[in-house]
């Protein structure tokens, strides 16, 4: 591809500016955009006064930093249940638009979202 671009040039098929940006251009990389918020939504199936209470615990989205402070705190324990690093887990709620939904057999069901 180089030789090609080089002899375009050569030949005067291509200016320098073209064959400048053939042969230095970078692969575009698309970046992912910073979340700056945790929205939580916690259903226990049995219990409506403590789904009810956490709904309005929960109610507008929590700031991202209290998160990951509350992250960092934690042991960072793998297991084979669970083989996601603390690392990992920051940089994954780092990023907007992940949404997760668990849902756990005895019913309860929690949803997170990053926004």
């Amino acid at each position: 591809m180089n030789n090609q671009t080089l002899l375009k040039l050569s030949t005067g098929e291509l200016t320098k500016a073209q064959a400048y940006k053939a042969l230095y251009s970078q692969p575009k990389i698309q970046r992912s955009r910073k979340a700056h918020f945790v929205k939580i939504r916690i259903v226990i199936p049995e219990e409506r006064g403590v789904t009810r209470f956490l709904a309005f615990l929960f109610l507008f989205p929590i700031p991202l930093f209290f998160a990951k402070i509350l992250l960092r705190k934690m042991n960072n324990t793998e297991t084979m249940e669970i083989p996601i690093s603390k690392e990992d887990l920051l940089r994954m709620i780092s990023v907007k638009g992940i949404k997760l939904d668990v849902n756990i057999q005895s019913g309860e069901k929690i949803y997170i979202k990053t926004l």
